[in-house]
Protein backbone atom coordinates (compact mmCIF):
# COMPACT_ATOMS: atom_id res chain seq x y z
CA UNK A 1 0.00 0.00 0.00
CA UNK A 2 2.93 2.42 0.80
CA UNK A 3 4.01 2.33 -2.59
CA UNK A 4 0.86 3.50 -4.07
CA UNK A 5 0.54 7.24 -4.76
CA UNK A 6 -2.76 7.58 -3.04
CA UNK A 7 -3.48 10.34 -0.60
CA UNK A 8 -5.55 9.48 3.02
CA UNK A 9 -7.80 12.32 4.13
CA UNK A 10 -8.46 11.52 7.31
CA UNK A 11 -12.31 12.15 8.84
CA UNK A 12 -11.01 15.47 10.70
CA UNK A 13 -8.97 16.75 7.79
CA UNK A 14 -12.39 16.29 5.73
CA UNK A 15 -14.54 18.19 8.17
CA UNK A 16 -12.24 21.31 9.23
CA UNK A 17 -12.56 21.45 5.40
CA UNK A 18 -16.25 20.91 4.93
CA UNK A 19 -17.00 23.55 8.09
CA UNK A 20 -14.87 26.27 6.56
CA UNK A 21 -16.90 25.89 2.89
CA UNK A 22 -20.20 25.86 4.71
CA UNK A 23 -18.98 28.69 6.99
CA UNK A 24 -17.95 30.69 3.32
CA UNK A 25 -21.00 29.72 1.74
CA UNK A 26 -23.21 30.79 4.68
CA UNK A 27 -24.96 26.76 4.71
CA UNK A 28 -26.14 25.67 8.12
CA UNK A 29 -24.93 22.41 7.68
CA UNK A 30 -21.94 20.57 5.59
CA UNK A 31 -23.49 17.86 3.94
CA UNK A 32 -23.18 19.40 0.42
CA UNK A 33 -19.79 21.11 1.54
CA UNK A 34 -18.54 17.81 2.34
CA UNK A 35 -18.58 17.09 -1.05
CA UNK A 36 -16.98 20.69 -2.20
CA UNK A 37 -14.47 20.31 0.76
CA UNK A 38 -13.25 16.30 -1.02
CA UNK A 39 -13.16 17.87 -4.52
CA UNK A 40 -11.02 20.56 -3.44
CA UNK A 41 -9.03 18.78 -1.09
CA UNK A 42 -8.03 16.18 -4.05
CA UNK A 43 -7.61 18.81 -6.71
CA UNK A 44 -10.60 17.40 -8.86
CA UNK A 45 -13.58 18.65 -10.61
CA UNK A 46 -17.15 18.83 -9.06
CA UNK A 47 -19.78 16.92 -11.08
CA UNK A 48 -23.07 17.92 -10.36
CA UNK A 49 -26.32 18.33 -12.45
CA UNK A 50 -27.56 21.06 -10.01
CA UNK A 51 -26.84 24.76 -11.49
CA UNK A 52 -27.79 26.20 -8.60
CA UNK A 53 -24.98 24.35 -6.47
CA UNK A 54 -22.19 24.53 -9.27
CA UNK A 55 -22.70 28.14 -8.98
CA UNK A 56 -22.71 28.40 -5.36
CA UNK A 57 -19.28 26.42 -5.75
CA UNK A 58 -17.65 27.26 -9.02
CA UNK A 59 -15.44 29.98 -7.11
CA UNK A 60 -13.86 27.04 -4.98
CA UNK A 61 -14.17 24.46 -7.02
CA UNK A 62 -13.83 23.50 -10.72
CA UNK A 63 -17.09 22.42 -12.06
CA UNK A 64 -18.70 20.98 -14.34
CA UNK A 65 -22.22 18.79 -15.28
CA UNK A 66 -22.50 15.25 -15.96
CA UNK A 67 -23.48 16.46 -19.91
CA UNK A 68 -20.39 17.59 -20.19
CA UNK A 69 -18.93 14.33 -19.23
CA UNK A 70 -20.50 12.41 -22.17
CA UNK A 71 -22.60 10.30 -20.05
Amino acid sequence: MNSLKVRFLGDKVLQQQAWKVAEKLGWETTYAAEFVALTALQADVFVTSDRKLAKAVSGLVETTTSDALGN
